[in-house]
C-alpha cells in the first residue's frame, strides 16, 4: 500500500444528517453533503425524502462511534492447538452532543411532542429510528476537498441524558444510537475522501 497524503484527515469540522430509513443518499452521490447546508435533497428536483442537518454539536465532544464486543474465542482440537477463531457478536454505537435547545432537535432527540406551548418528553426512553450521514472535513468551507464520510443506514436512536448546564460553555444534550441491521446490505458504508470531493 502507497503513501496517500490525501487520505488523511484532521476532523476539524463535521455534522450529523439524518432522514427517514431507506432513504437514497443524493442523486450525486455522498459528496453533495454539505456542511452548512439545512436540507440535503435526494433528488436533483428537490422532491421527495431529503436528509436534514442536526445543527450545532460540541466541538469538545464531537460525534464518534464506536464497536463493541466482537472478543476472539480460539478453538482447539485434540491433535490441534488454535485450530479455529470464532468471534462474538458485535455493536456499533453513535454518540452525539447537540448544542441546539429549539423544539425540532428537542423533538428528535427525546422523541417528543408539542404540549402546553413547549416540547413534552418522557423520562422512559422510547427510541426512534433513522438513517444517519456523518460528515467530517478539515475546513468550514463546503467545497473543502479534504472530507470524509460514513452512512448507518439504520440506528436506533434515543437520548443520553439530559442537558448538562454545568459548564461555562454552550449547554450539550446527549443522544446515541445503535446500529442495527438492514437485509441485503451493509449497515455502514465509508466514504473515502477522494470520492468525496465537489464537482
Amino acid at each position: 500500500m502507497a503513501f496517500n497524503d490525501d487520505a488523511t484527515l484532521i476532523a476539524t469540522y463535521g455534522t450529523l444528517f439524518y432522514a427517514p430509513v431507506g432513504t437514497a443518499l443524493p442523486t450525486g452521490g455522498a459528496k453533495e453533503f454539505k456542511l452548512n447546508s439545512d436540507t440535503i435533497p435526494v433528488s436533483a428536483d428537490g422532491s421527495g425524502n431529503a436528509w436534514k442537518n442536526l445543527g450545532h454539536t460540541s466541538a469538545d465532544n464531537k460525534i464518534s462511534f464506536s464497536f463493541d464486543g466482537g472478543d476472539a474465542t480460539t478453538h482447539n482440537s485434540w491433535a490441534r492447538k488454535n485450530l479455529r477463531t470464532t468471534y462474538a457478536d458485535s455493536t456499533c454505537t453513535i454518540t452525539a452532543k447537540s448544542l441546539q435547545l429549539d423544539g425540532d432537535t428537542l423533538k428528535l432527540i427525546y422523541n417528543g411532542t408539542d404540549e402546553d406551548g413547549g416540547v413534552g418528553v418522557d423520562i422512559t426512553k422510547k427510541p426512534q429510528t433513522f438513517s444517519l450521514f456523518l460528515l467530517a472535513q478539515e475546513s468550514a468551507d463546503d467545497d473543502s476537498d479534504i472530507r470524509f464520510g460514513a452512512l448507518f443506514r439504520k440506528v436506533s436512536v434515543t437520548f443520553d441524558g439530559g442537558p448538562d448546564f454545568s459548564g461555562d460553555d454552550f449547554v450539550e444534550q446527549g443522544m446515541t444510537g445503535e446500529v442495527e441491521s438492514v437485509a441485503g446490505k451493509k449497515p455502514i458504508v465509508f466514504f473515502e475522501a477522494s470520492k468525496m470531493k465537489q464537482s
